[in-house]
């Protein structure tokens, strides 16, 4: 079949040179800057996939990373090492075992720490982004899906996906060391990644990414997904959708399940699910997960706390102690917590 992992090692000054060079080629028509005296024992390896691209960077020593905005969507698993990146506006720090999702039209700069960084990239294109969600004219669609900056690969749903990479990884060094395999089947292996990534963490952007899909809905759906953003908080029946949209009850649950893969049931769980997320990352001192949670219609808070880690991959608590403000909870609460959330 061919050498189809391109790989480079890089050493002293030449690789100075090189390596910035070699990443924008493969990356383009990305330029990368980098700032180093150095790169010893840096590598960089790449394996096209379809129109994506799967590719692993280590470099030993601190170095610098500068990127233009970017055509397509870059997520990097950080192997070993931390680093701090600035993407558009925000700032933070990441470790190994943490994931960061640079989107189409965003350029960032990355400062490693003195050990160095090894960093796996998965980089997929807009298009074939829209390709893969559950409708039927993707690829009239206009637009960009936008994925959340940061994910946890420890996470089950960041974990589940790093897997499947690590999986695709093996793959392709069976395929290069002359595996005989059936045509087309590193287009297939980008297939299963693109999918992986928009049931993990593409799980809320694909709401976010709902603008998209509402260019081709018709307009009874129209009418009947904006009801029920408007009034996800109250009680919604079945018969008021049908009402909203002048349709039967089949056209509605089909409707739903044919342009958006979920029932009326479960998209209204979903829209209220994030909403709980946004308030629990707005927290103030007196937010408590109950109180929250009930508002929005969840009086079943065992059931809401495994759904909740389901779409986030994280414990509605770790979400509000993200929120850098301490909740005070009742006795009954601390209880009720941990019997959801048990220890250990």
């Amino acid at each position: 079949m061919g050498q189809i992992i391109q790989r480079f090692d890089f050493e002293g000054r030449s690789g100075a040179l090189a390596l910035p060079l070699v990443l924008s080629d493969t990356f383009s028509p990305h330029t990368f800057t980098l700032q180093s005296s150095l790169y010893k024992g840096a590598s960089f390896s790449s394996t096209k996939l379809g129109q994506g691209a799967l590719s692993l960077f280590t470099i030993p020593t601190r170095t610098e990373v500068s990127c233009d905005a970017t055509d397509s969507c870059f997520i990097m698993f950080i192997n070993s090492g931390d680093a701090i990146y600035e993407v558009e506006r925000e700032r933070f720090q990441v470790h190994a075992g943490q994931g960061v999702i640079i989107n189409r039209g965003v350029s960032f700069n990355r400062r490693s720490g003195p050990a160095g960084i090894d960093v796996t990239i998965l980089n997929l294109s807009q298009a074939q982004l829209r390709r893969h969600l559950p409708i039927e004219a993707g690829n009239k669609l206009q637009g960009d899906i936008h994925f959340s900056p940061r994910f946890d690969m420890s996470s089950p749903l960041g974990g589940t996906l790093w897997r499947c990479v690590q999986y695709v990884q093996n793959e392709l060094i069976s395929l290069d060391s002359g595996l005989d395999v059936l045509d087309n089947h590193i287009e297939n292996l980008e297939d299963f990644l693109i999918r992986t990534v928009l049931d993990t963490v593409g799980r809320d952007s694909s709401l976010a990414g709902e603008a998209i899909v509402r260019n081709v809905l018709p307009v009874y759906m129209k009418k009947i997904i904006s009801h029920m953003h408007s009034h996800c908080h109250e009680q919604i029946q079945l018969k008021d959708l049908c009402r909203v949209g002048n349709v039967c009850e089949r056209t509605v649950s089909t409707g739903l399940k044919r342009y958006l893969n979920v029932s009326p049931k479960q998209y209204l769980k979903q829209l209220r699910l994030r909403h709980i997320h946004e308030e629990l990352r707005r927290a103030t001192s007196h937010t408590t997960v109950t109180d929250v949670a009930t508002r929005w219609g969840f009086t079943q808070l065992g059931w809401f706390a495994a759904e909740y880690r389901k779409h986030f991959g994280e414990s509605p608590s770790e979400t509000l102690r993200s929120a850098k403000f301490a909740p005070q909870f009742t006795r009954s609460e601390k209880a009720l917590n941990s019997r959801i959330f048990p220890r250990g």
